[in-house]
């Protein structure tokens, strides 16, 4: 009796493997590797041989594998990481799978760096237009997406220090033109007015004590190219159309409206 059970045992195992493999083998055909997979599985917890399912799995691993390569070439990185995964330490294409994800990284860290230096060129390159145009504060900006150990790193130095020159040569005249910007749109006379450079670099501070007010006001001025721009000490800054002209002997604030109207203001530089 014993021997019927164990016969029937192994025959029932046998169909059973039989089916798994058909269905593995099926489900590879039809390109589902996954499915495939898993039927193989069963196959191997019932039959400790399972020669021809092998076969089978060094094909699934081979499919994972091109298919892997494929998106590799593509450029999609992690999807074809993704796909290597299915492929076990014992495979024979593990060594190739090994050797593919290491290009994988290599890869990524090449297209990284190229990213990153193309848009450390083109914040550099932006950043020394706005510096040749005198826009002083938005190169500064520009240059502070270049990171410590980019390749533009140096050059982000250099011209930092040429910006920095820059403010201080602009300071000298500016100080001057801050006192006309507060004038022009407030009306009191540069004469009462004192002006203090900022800690922020390329801000001035012009104060006025106004004895027909009783009080003393104070304001925050700064220049890009040869727009103005002001605000309360404390305050945020207001962003009107108004910029400066220069003669030999003179500076024009000139405030432009919504409508295309304009309000122009003379001042004498030996009077600021």
């Amino acid at each position: 009796m014993k021997k019927i059970y164990t016969y029937t045992l192994i025959i029932v195992i046998t169909i059973s493997c039989n089916n798994h493999y058909k269905s593995a083998e099926e489900y590879y055909l039809l390109g589902d590797l996954e499915l495939a997979k898993k039927e193989i599985e069963k196959v191997k917890e019932s039959d400790s041989d399972y020669t021809e399912a092998k076969l089978l799995i060094e094909k699934i691993d081979s499919s994972y594998y091109q298919q892997a390569f494929e998106l590799y070439s593509k450029n999609d990185f992690t999807n074809s990481n993704d796909l290597l995964q299915n492929i076990g330490s014992q495979s024979l294409l593990f060594e190739r799978k090994t050797n593919l994800l290491e290009q994988i990284s290599n890869k990524k860290d090449s297209i990284s760096k190229q990213i990153i230096f193309e848009k450390d060129s083109i914040s550099y390159q932006s950043a020394f237009e706005k510096y040749s145009t005198n826009y002083l504060e938005k190169s500064t900006d520009l240059l502070k997406e270049i990171s410590d150990n980019s390749q533009f790193y140096e050059k982000k130095v250099k011209l930092l220090t040429k910006i920095s020159r820059k403010i201080k040569q602009n300071s000298i005249k500016e100080i001057h033109i801050s006192k006309a910007v507060i004038s022009s749109i407030f009306g009191p006379s540069p004469s009462i007015m004192k002006v203090k450079e900022d800690k922020q670099p390329g801000v001035f501070i012009v104060s006025y004590y106004s004895r027909d007010a009783g009080k003393s006001y104070s304001y925050k001025v700064k220049f890009e190219n040869n727009k103005a721009f002001w605000g309360a000490d404390d305050g945020r800054w207001r962003y009107d159309n108004i910029y400066y002209t220069e003669t030999s002997n003179a500076y024009y604030i000139i405030e432009e409206y919504g409508d295309g109207s304009k309000r122009k203001d003379k001042f004498y530089k030996r009077n600021l």
